[in-house]
């Protein structure tokens, strides 16, 4: 096996465990055609998450997933995010978590690296956290309130009017 090359970087406190990485290759979706790319990128993240394996995977409890695709502005343009991480989660299911029906919040961006004249610069990161029972992911903000103080609490606010059909 190859010898991987280490690069330090500085975690985020809110997350329990981040990785990803893969700077020269741009991630697949369903929308690729070449079955030897999608393939070729499997094993390629198997092999990140051998060496990136935690001893509490595969986790069984709930877990909140924040996933980052880099790429050209191009290849960003042209993917379905929702594409991205169908495959992604394919590929972490027994590994990182049990199913991917356990998850309860995933939050997912697209971002686009610079043309620096070089190669392109193609990935994926992810962040991981895992909630305890009664948690749930207080980086989303509450959608609504039927309490009118607690969301101006959040700053300004709006009023809206549910349908609803019966």
């Amino acid at each position: 096996m190859e010898i991987p090359e280490y690069i330090t970087y500085y975690q985020s406190s809110y997350y329990d465990e981040v990785f990803g990485r893969m700077n020269d290759f741009p991630v697949p979706t369903s929308q690729t055609k070449s079955k030897e790319k999608i393939i070729e990128f499997k094993e390629r993240v198997n092999k990140l998450l051998e060496l990136a394996k935690k001893e509490t995977w595969p986790h069984k409890s709930k877990p909140i997933i924040t996933v980052e695709i880099k790429g050209s502005k191009n290849y960003i343009n042209r993917i379905d995010i929702d594409n991205v991480l169908k495959l992604l989660f394919d590929i972490f299911k027994k590994k990182v978590f049990v199913d991917d029906k356990q998850i309860f919040s995933i939050m997912a961006s697209k971002f686009i690296v610079e043309d620096n004249g070089e190669e392109e610069i193609h990935g994926f990161l992810v962040g991981l956290r895992i909630l305890a029972n009664t948690e749930r992911n207080f980086c989303i903000p509450d959608m609504y309130s039927m309490n009118l103080e607690k969301m101006i609490e959040n700053g300004k606010t709006k009023m809206w009017k549910a349908i609803e059909i019966k």
